[in-house]
């Protein structure tokens, strides 16, 4: 991700988060997901993983449909 040449990341910040999550076991498009909704409402997902994780991990407030 990192030695694209010419590529742009659109927020370092949610990137950087989503690596750490990731390191910390989540799967990397669901940690850039949560990470990327850091300064939104909240999140929703089927998917009850990842809403454990993101409690684990402190991110957005996430809920079922």
């Amino acid at each position: 991700m990192t030695g694209a040449r010419g590529g742009i990341v659109e927020n370092p910040v949610a990137a950087a988060t989503a690596l750490d999550w990731a390191e910390q076991g989540v799967d990397f498009a669901d940690a850039l997901h949560l990470a990327a909704a850091q300064a939104q409402e909240g999140f929703v997902t089927f998917d009850k993983a990842l809403a454990r994780a993101a409690r684990r991990l402190g991110g957005p407030p996430v809920r079922g449909p």
